[in-house]
């Protein structure tokens, strides 16, 4: 069976541990406060049985192990000792343990510091049987050394808001072994306690609802501390507040209720978990969490005292107050309008109602009589009158249906409208039709006009009366729509249209409006004439007669085809006039030009179109086709056709051949060179010619034939 001591080294950090082994032997080893092991140093062999009676002797081994000796007095009942069972007791801690009658010493290990243990060791055969009594002894384990503090618990204590309660724990146990321990406090008190053999102690007349920050270190005595005091804050237990909440004040009033705010109290002695809100006379109460309130259901125009006081978990504080009144409630609406038509006073309504009820104790202080035509729903105007229950609408609109109200007033402001009344003023004369315009798009010959009834009918409107010019006589008509369409009108033209309203009383003053009628799309031209430009073969001169219109002619039109085809050429669109020359035309080609007139409706028909040829001009192209078609030893047969663009009458086709120089004029397409060289290479050019003269010339190259002495 193996045994253990312990003792600590001089800086606390470190174990020195004593260790058996069943053989005998043991070792010292070194171990930190982890538990890290660290070999020291061996022992020999701690026993010898030699006796048969045992002596026993014991000795502290470490802090919490004691070392047993033993041995046996006579030797002649040594080979029947078969092993040793050693026991141990102390105030209620006993133990036992058995060994072979190898061993003559042993360490009770996990004893409890400072602490005196009654110890024996009984010798047994083989059946464990006792042999002899067994030898006693009595040995204290070691002093615990200075521990360090490990950790450090402060309590509230919930009986004294005032007590802080703290415990601390050491590095290790140590047992019933006396210690000195340094408790210091510091926050709104600083203080400090030594206390000795043990590890709790009550800190007195603190603050309440206050973190401390609480120290103990641990020692030998006040003089000789470990020198690591561990650290915790800790708070003392909540009480009531101590004072009541701050800046108590009323933030708003209606007539029906008061809103109070308030800050925390100065001294919360906890945490606040709600406010509690009383009031009288009404003798109401209510709780919140929030540093607002709003009582509600209040009466108007009545003063009020409100408290508030602040509620821990212990119960409320004191409480703080407030004064305010409601402020005064608008009346009721009153009843019983009654609006009636002033006998003989279309502009007038008389009004009569009963009073509204006054809320509470406020007053009324004055009726409003507010009146607006029934279309409109704004009020027209107000009066503002002493209390009273009559009065007479003036200066109102003929024929016209108001909406009449009336309302109280108190200090507090207006109360509601009784229900409104309509009522209608006699007729009049009307006012001008409204909002005569232009309907849509007029057309050359008529115009649409509507209108709205007058804002001020004045009455029942019978008709309207439409006139309009200029025509000769001005034209008047009678309707009884809101539009008419105004007919067998002027193309652009400009017209003057009245409309006026009429009642049983007679015809009102006329609204007035001004619309043109559109524009129409002209006649076609007349008189026209195309002339040949002499000596300009591209051009033709246009002249025309313009179309009759009531509108402005804009623009003409002329476009020009090929007479043989039918095909457009080109178009030109020209400010009005009646002239145009046509240029960029072919020579020798007859067109076919037309003319066109428009107004801003548009363009309108062409006129008879009229043919024409542009003058002759030389030709473009060359003659065609030029070819030698025979060739004798003195002569060359020519054969070709006109040119493709002869711009006018080919009269006459020049010939001219090199190297004689000769020359010679043809109306025909072919010729015969005479009189030439044989075995001669000719330059033959061929010209053909208009009245405006000759175009360019086609070449060939011609060769005679041989001659009869030269073959």
């Amino acid at each position: 069976m193996n045994g253990q001591s312990v003792k600590w080294n001089e800086d606390g950090e470190a174990l020195e541990v004593m260790e058996a082994s069943g053989d005998g032997a043991a070792g010292v080893v070194t171990k930190d406060l982890l538990g890290t092991t660290t070999p020291s140093r061996t022992l020999g062999n701690l026993h010898n049985v030699r006796a048969t009676y045992v002596e026993v002797s014991a000795a502290p081994s470490g802090t919490t192990s004691v070392a047993v000796q033993w041995l046996l007095t006579d030797s002649s009942v040594s080979d029947q000792v078969a092993s040793y069972i050693i026991s141990w007791s102390s105030e209620g801690e006993d133990g036992t343990d058995s060994v072979d009658n190898t061993y003559s010493q042993y360490t009770i290990m996990d004893l409890v510091p400072c602490t005196t243990y009654t110890i024996t060791v009984q010798p047994t055969d083989v059946d464990s049987a006792p042999l002899g009594d067994p030898g006693p002894a009595s040995a204290s384990t070691a002093t615990q050394g200075v521990l360090p503090v490990s950790s450090v618990t402060p309590t509230a204590v919930p009986s004294n808001s005032h007590h802080l309660e703290v415990s601390w724990t050491l590095s290790l146990d140590i047992g019933r072994c006396p210690g000195y321990y340094k408790v210091t406090w510091s926050g709104k008190q600083n203080g400090e306690a030594g206390i000795q053999g043990t590890t709790s102690y009550t800190i007195t007349d603190l603050d309440t609802w206050t973190t401390y920050n609480v120290c103990v270190d641990s020692g030998d005595d006040a003089d000789n501390l470990f020198g690591r005091p561990k650290c915790e804050e800790g708070t003392t237990d909540e009480d009531i507040p101590g004072s009541p909440p701050t800046d108590i004040a009323t933030t708003s009033v209606t007539e029906d209720s008061l809103t109070v705010q308030w800050g925390p109290p100065q001294i919360p002695n906890g945490v606040i978990v709600n406010y509690k809100v009383t009031w009288s006379p009404d003798d109401g109460t209510a709780d919140t969490t929030e540093m607002t309130y709003k009582i509600t259901g209040l009466l108007p125009c009545s003063s009020y005292t409100v408290s508030v006081s602040a509620v821990t978990s212990k119960g409320n504080g004191p409480s703080g107050d407030t004064s305010n009144s409601t402020q005064p409630a608008v009346p009721g609406a009153p009843g019983d309008v009654i609006v009636a038509m002033a006998v003989d006073r279309s502009d007038s309504l008389d009004v009569t109602w009963t009073q509204a009820e006054a809320p509470g104790k406020c007053d009324i202080t004055s009726n409003i009589v507010s009146w607006s035509p029934s279309s409109a729903g704004v009020p027209l105007d107000t009066m503002t009158l002493d209390p009273t229950e009559s009065y007479t609408i003036t200066g109102l609109d003929p024929w016209t249906t108001y909406l009449v109200c009336v309302r109280a007033s108190t200090l507090g402001g207006d109360g509601p409208d009784a229900p409104c009344v309509n009522m209608t003023t006699d007729e009049d004369v009307p006012g001008p039709p409204q909002n005569l315009n232009v309907m849509g798009s007029t057309t050359p010959e008529s115009i649409t006009v509507k209108w709205d009834p007058p804002s001020s009918p004045n009455g029942v409107i019978s008709y309207y009366s439409l006139t309009w010019n200029p025509d000769d006589p001005s034209d008047n008509v009678i309707t009884n729509d809101t539009t008419y369409t105004l007919t067998d009108l002027l193309p652009c033209t400009i017209y003057t249209i009245s409309v006026s309203a009429a009642t049983s009383k007679g015809s009102g003053d006329p609204s007035n409006i001004t619309g043109a009628t559109q524009s129409a799309t002209p006649g076609a031209p007349a008189d026209m004439t195309v002339t040949m430009v002499l000596d300009k073969s591209d051009s033709l001169d246009v002249t025309w007669t313009q179309p009759s219109s009531t509108c402005d002619i804009t623009n003409n039109t002329i476009s020009w085809l090929l007479s043989n085809t039918g095909d457009l050429v080109d178009s030109e669109t020209i400010d009005a006039t009646e002239s145009y020359t046509i240029i960029g035309l072919d020579p020798w080609t007859t067109y076919l030009v037309c003319v066109s007139a428009s107004t801003l409706a548009g363009e309108g028909p062409e006129g008879p179109c009229v043919n024409q040829t542009t003058d002759e001009d030389v030709p473009t192209d060359p003659p065609e086709n030029l070819q030698v078609k025979t060739a004798t030893p003195d002569s060359i047969e020519l054969q070709w056709d006109s040119p493709g663009n002869p711009n006018g009458v080919i009269i006459n086709y020049s010939i001219m051949w090199s190297p004689d120089n000769g020359t010679v004029d043809t109306p025909l397409t072919t010729y015969t060179l005479t009189d030439l060289q044989p075995c001669t290479v000719y330059t033959v050019d061929v010209m053909a010619s208009t009245s405006k003269g000759y175009g360019p010339p086609a070449d060939i190259l011609g060769i005679t034939q041989p001659g009869a002495d030269e073959g």
